[in-house]
């Protein structure tokens, strides 16, 4: 976890592969302690044989086919092989996962408040525009010099959520302390999702811990909130986030354009999609074969039918958690729900986060959660029957 969230790049510390291998190979030690074939059977089929089928399909269409892509894909859809190895209930790897996002706070701060002191960060941290991007962003009248994008800052939003679940209270002052400095991460990441996710992440956990209780304060909340949506927020979001004119905007309507063009003239690729390491060429920049779009990539290589398959391992996690409301776990991994939806639909979509190393480990972390929270409901029924 430390490894793939702090070197996404792979460039720093060089280890992501070597360590993905000892994990899974410690792991069988105690696989058969928790063996499910039918875990294991799915696992292989959607880690192994569905992207090679769809590698296949690359080298067969040949839409400038890179094996070098492909070959990059097929190891991000292995990662996910390493659900066999966390189904063990005693661990939780959701806190685990939760604590190591925390890291990203002091590096990201250190390098927001010191970076002008280094004459070449190349130095200090080798490639790190695979790691992390320092720019200057402006949004409409705000401007954020400099931004420090870590490019797994959006894992963040997943520790902000567990420290807002109310039981966290009992630690009011240090819980504070780290819901700001999360808070203040998210924000000179200098992306509008990160910003945004966030938001909603306060929203939530404001309501459901202080309004839910008494129904007169919950509709006035609610009222209250829908007057600030129309007289505050819409002008604000039309303004500084999807502002049509802003040059980060544009260059994705651009680039879902040349989405468009491609399929247009390529009918015969909408079924099963351009394979894996295919490319394709975008007006903003020329043959490209990783684009922010993800669901839009995700049909362009994958097409409809593989893009189907992807779509149900996405939200299969959510249907074990919403079947499973009775169970005593259920409250507990909230936090993991609420930031996993906000996943899918606010970082996802304009950010490369599902298929790579980074977004197999998030799926690892909550397909393992869900479960667990699944068979203890399970348990609960036989156990009252």
């Amino acid at each position: 976890m430390i490894v793939t969230i702090l070197d996404p790049g792979n460039t720093i510390f060089k280890m992501k592969e070597m360590l993905f291998i000892l994990t899974f190979l410690l792991g069988l030690l105690e696989f058969k302690n928790f063996l499910n074939w039918y875990i294991l059977i799915s696992s292989f089929s959607f880690s192994l044989m569905f992207p090679l089928m769809w590698l296949f399909f690359g080298y067969v269409f040949n839409f400038n086919f890179s094996l070098e892509y492909g070959l990059m894909y097929l190891k991000a859809f292995v990662f996910f092989l390493l659900i066999n190895v966390t189904l063990d209930t005693r661990i939780d790897f959701s806190k685990l996962f939760v604590a190591t996002t925390f890291l990203l706070i002091p590096i990201t701060t250190f390098l927001y408040f010191f970076i002008g002191e280094f004459k070449s960060v190349e130095m200090v941290f080798l490639d790190f525009k695979e790691t992390f991007v320092i720019s200057k962003r402006a949004f409409g009248g705000f401007v954020f010099d400099p931004v420090i994008f870590y490019k797994t800052s959006p894992l963040l939003i997943f520790g902000l959520s567990y420290l807002c679940q109310i039981n966290r209270f009992k630690y009011l002052i240090f819980n504070a302390i780290l819901i700001i400095l999360c808070l203040f991460t998210l924000v000179i990441s200098g992306t509008r999702a990160n910003m945004m996710a966030s938001v909603v992440i306060l929203f939530y956990f404001f309501y459901k811990n202080y309004f839910t209780k008494n129904k007169a304060i919950k509709i006035l909340f609610w009222l209250s909130s829908a007057l600030c949506f129309i007289v505050f927020l819409i002008p604000f979001l039309g303004t500084y986030v999807f502002d049509t004119y802003e040059q980060s905007n544009q260059a994705k309507l651009n680039i879902i354009n040349d989405y468009f063009y491609l399929w247009s003239n390529n009918i015969y690729s909408i079924p099963f999609g351009q394979g894996l390491g295919g490319g394709f060429n975008t007006i903003e920049r020329g043959m490209s074969y990783m684009v922010e779009p993800t669901y839009f990539e995700i049909i362009r290589m994958f097409g409809v039918i593989g893009g189907a398959v992807i779509l149900l391992f996405l939200v299969l996690p959510l249907f074990l958690f919403s079947i499973s409301k009775s169970s005593n776990l259920y409250t507990k991994y909230q936090y993991l729900l609420i930031a996993y939806i906000l996943y899918l639909l606010i970082e996802i979509p304009s950010n490369p986060l599902l298929l790579s190393s980074t977004g197999m480990l998030i799926m690892v972390v909550v397909y393992s959660t869900s479960i667990k929270v699944y068979l203890t409901r399970h348990l609960k029924k036989q156990i009252t029957s």
